[in-house]
């Protein structure tokens, strides 16, 4: 049963369908942590089978899972970090197609050598080096971790 609800919740984080991309953007909105979706500028075709990466609908610092890919077709967690939505660092031109800026908060202790596609600024090139600095992760390898509500206590319970 476990199994299931986490696979749901993922299709619906990860999934390219316009349904579900159009369904988790609503969702990000009516949480806060989306603006409403941008107007395609008058003259511009959209394209396609492109649908938006929900990393695109975050209005404010989200908590992430950071992964890479394990094997052909696997992603492993390695860390957690901050997505933002805007850079201190980075210049929106600077950031490549397919990225997003992100904090990493945490590693898991045997990834602290991992190199990271991109270095930052500061030339930093290693995931352990990268705590507590922005630098830029792949779109698809981040997760976003839900927030859990906290139990709230009755009278006479």
């Amino acid at each position: 049963m476990a199994e299931v609800i986490k696979h749901s919740i993922k299709e619906a984080f990860t999934s390219n369908e316009p349904e579900m991309a159009a369904m988790r953007s609503q969702m990000f909105r009516e949480a806060g942590l989306a603006t409403a979706p941008r107007q395609q500028p008058q003259g511009l075709p959209m394209i396609e089978g492109q649908p938006r990466h929900w990393t695109e609908d975050i209005q404010k610092d989200t908590h992430v899972q950071l992964l890479i890919l394990f094997g052909r077709s696997k992603k492993m967690y390695i860390a957690e970090g901050m997505l933002h939505p805007k850079s201190i660092e980075f210049n929106p031109e600077e950031i490549p197609e397919g990225y997003v800026v992100v904090t990493p908060l945490w590693n898991v202790p045997e990834q602290e050598e991992y190199e990271l596609d991109l270095p930052n600024m500061q030339h930093v090139r290693f995931l352990g080096q990268a705590i507590g600095h922005e630098v830029l992760w792949n779109k698809e390898d981040i997760e976003i971790i839900p927030l859990t509500p906290t139990p709230t206590l009755t009278p006479g319970s």
